[in-house]
């Protein structure tokens, strides 16, 4: 994702490789170390909404959303938050639709992960700031 100086995406890069000799010789290696590892695929789409309805399979884990705790939809919040989800135009409705909550309470969801990092970035820049002697 690219950003601005304010932290706002405003388009994406995207860099095609092929990549089919590596594969082949992670094959190899896996074969040989006896260790296979399952890849993650990679989610391409034409359709934005695609992209949000992955990440949120992929953050809710099999979970029913209607059964989650509320401590449990601000960590989904706080993920797709992290993941620049909702940079994306009407991802919230999208969201709060799959989360089986009003849009309401789906930016209140929001406002409190944020006001959260924004405390704890605080609190952390505070704690290495060493105390200044005076002259």
């Amino acid at each position: 994702m690219l950003r601005d100086s304010h932290q706002r995406v405003f388009g994406a890069l995207c860099i095609n490789l092929d990549v089919t000799a590596i594969r082949h010789a992670a094959a190899i290696l896996d074969t040989l170390s006896g260790h296979h590892v399952e890849p993650k695929p990679t989610t391409f789409s034409n359709d934005i909404r695609d992209v949000i309805d992955v990440a949120l399979r992929e953050v809710l884990r099999g979970r029913a959303a209607a059964l989650l705790s509320r401590q449990e939809r601000l960590d989904v919040f706080r993920v797709l938050d992290a993941r620049s989800i909702f940079s994306v135009k009407r991802a919230m409705s999208r969201v709060a639709a799959a989360l089986n909550v009003s849009r309401a309470t789906a930016y209140s969801c929001l406002q409190i992960v944020r006001a959260e990092t924004v405390k704890t970035k605080l609190a952390n820049s505070s704690a290495t700031r060493r105390p200044r002697l005076s002259r």
